[in-house]
């Protein structure tokens, strides 16, 4: 979070290209704006800033911000119009004698052109435009350029705070590395995860692979990182539910709940008798091991830069 003398260094910081002042909290004002950070067509690989309730000028508007404009802001990230997703943050509101001021931080894209409405917005200087043809092939050369797949790729937002270090020590890493390594190990706790490609020792935060395997919050990070289980009565799909479930939690501990369901929820076994040779055999609605497999591919190949569930 930005100190008070950080946000006024930014307010009087009138050369800079990397900040834009507005007083408006409309969409259709901010997206373009969003996107065009996104897309660093400058290539500064460095955040750029929104403030909110600041004129162009530099003077603060006298603004009053309340807690549904900040929710508005925090919409945008998510909503679906902006994609790929865009990773920003949104600031408390500072409290100035002339009015409040909201800072909205955009980091670069890894993976642009970052489009708002299906546009491509971009900055050179302090204007911003919808890119043209040779400007949108340049951001596409250099998303292939820095691609790395989507689990490897730094998760900005988040720290080393957002993740369950004790799960990671008692559950995770003793699975996953052998335990003489472990004992002879002396790397520190973040090149430990980084070792398993779950924290980006660069950009100093977890890779998307490790909020989504210890995140303490995944659908804070990652909105579509749940798996929904919904039961309908019949055999046709009907506005009515017959149950609903939802799995949103860390992977390292909802893989087991998720197999737990199924066993306990889903799959139904009954006795049933052979009268040839006086014995019962059990059988079940759904082979477990298949119920599984179907389960464990949806969750490690489906496209987590959606923000929709795997729906089972």
């Amino acid at each position: 979070m930005l100190a008070y003398d950080e946000v006024k260094d930014l307010i009087c910081d009138m050369e800079s290209d990397r900040i834009e002042r507005t007083t408006s909290f409309r969409e259709d004002k901010i997206g373009p704006a969003v996107c065009a950070f996104s897309n660093d067509y400058p290539n500064h690989k460095v955040p750029g800033y929104l403030l909110f309730g600041v004129n162009d000028d530099g003077s603060i508007a006298g603004q009053t911000i309340t807690d549904q404009e900040l929710r508005n802001l925090g919409g945008i990230r998510s909503n679906g119009n902006i994609l790929p997703q865009p990773s920003v943050t949104v600031s408390q509101v500072y409290h100035f004698g002339e009015g409040d001021v909201v800072v909205m931080e955009v980091y670069p894209s890894l993976i642009p052109p970052v489009r708002y409405n299906g546009r491509v917005y971009i900055r050179i200087g302090p204007r911003k435009s919808i890119a043209n043809e040779a400007e949108e092939r340049r951001l596409s050369e250099k998303r292939t350029s820095q691609m790395k797949t989507y689990d490897v790729r730094p998760c900005p937002e988040s720290t080393i705070d957002d993740l369950q270090i004790d799960i990671f020590k008692t559950t995770y890493l003793p699975s996953a590395v052998d335990r003489e390594i472990i004992q002879k190990n002396n790397r520190d706790l973040k090149q430990q995860l980084a070792s398993l490609r779950l924290y980006d020792i660069v950009h100093d935060c977890p890779t998307n692979a490790g909020i989504l395997l210890l995140g303490i919050n995944p659908l804070y990070f990652i909105p579509g990182a749940y798996i929904q289980y919904v039961k309908f009565p019949g055999n046709n799909f009907s506005p009515e539910v017959e149950l609903e479930k939802k799995f949103s939690g860390a992977l390292v501990t909802e893989l087991g709940s998720i197999e737990n369901f199924i066993k306990d929820i889903v799959i139904k076994t009954k006795p049933l008798r052979n009268d040839e040779r006086m014995q019962e055999f059990l059988v079940s609605n759904y082979p477990l091991w298949a119920l599984r497999e179907f389960i464990m591919n949806a969750i490690m190949h489906r496209d987590y830069e959606s923000n929709a569930p795997i729906y089972f």
